[in-house]
């Protein structure tokens, strides 16, 4: 069994619900052997631990009694422990095509960063650049990836280092069309619910819901402390836990 520090963390009860809150952890990247082949055929819908019928996720299915695997560690250890960040864990967003709308919703995530930060917002968004936002770009280093980042480097007000500051909080949160790591069907993330403080002996709940800003409080919950120290062992890992702990790539190579 796989554990966790609990005399570490505090406790909270929130609609009747336990949650253990631990203090922010360590996190970590993990960029080796990302999932990047889109498949022809194999892909299924998950019916195993974690399903949920009103939200469910197609994978592959040669990945499906890993990800059994892992989600029954999960829940059986949320069991045992009695907490809820853990028992109400499920397979969410798995397989997405990488089309048309993969494109649009990059350029929402980019406009999304922008209108959020004071810098990029007062620069604004290279009109002419959008329709190049939403074709195939690939992963970094891509030449077509390379040349879009250079137009927008020379883009009116804005300079390298301001487009690599962009590109690299865009790049924590969505991929461009070319680089989907969701469209290999080796990826899913884990929605959850979690409990977090709101005043002096005040506490609430919320879904995740795979949401950027909510992932400083589900790094603070059990199954963000689990995945993050645990779920390499099962051969899943995000990307980045401090940008998505929720973020599960199959890395077995």
């Amino acid at each position: 069994m796989y554990e966790l520090p609990l005399k570490d963390a505090k406790i909270l009860t929130a609609n009747g619900h336990r949650y253990y809150l631990f203090d922010p952890p360590h996190t970590h990247e993990n960029y080796d052997n990302r999932p990047a082949v889109y498949p022809k055929s194999g892909l299924d819908t998950y019916k195993a631990a974690g399903y949920n019928p009103k939200s469910p996720s197609t994978l592959l299915s040669s990945v499906f009694t890993e990800v059994n695997a892992l989600v029954t560690a999960i829940l059986d250890y949320g069991k045992k422990i009695d907490d809820w960040s853990m028992q109400s864990a499920y397979v969410q967003n798995g397989w997405r095509p990488d089309d048309e709308s993969q494109g649009i919703a990059y350029v929402k995530n980019i406009k999304a960063v922008i209108e959020g930060d004071p810098t990029f917002k007062k620069l604004g968004f290279p009109p002419d650049l959008e329709d190049a936002a939403k074709g195939v770009l690939g992963r970094r280093g891509d030449s077509r990836r390379e040349a879009f980042r250079e137009k927008w480097a020379n883009s009116p007000g804005w300079s390298k280092a301001t487009m690599e500051a962009l590109f690299h909080a865009v790049d924590r949160v969505y991929a461009p069309r070319g680089f989907n790591p969701h469209a290999t069907g080796l990826v899913f993330d884990l929605d959850f619910m979690i409990g977090y403080e709101a005043g002096p002996s005040v506490a609430h709940e919320t879904p995740v819901e795979m949401k950027p800003n909510r992932n400083g409080a589900a790094l603070q919950s059990a199954l963000g402390m689990w995945l993050n120290l645990h779920s390499m062992k099962f051969h899943f890992d995000s990307y980045d836990t401090s940008a998505e702990i929720w973020h599960m790539e199959y890395r077995k190579p």
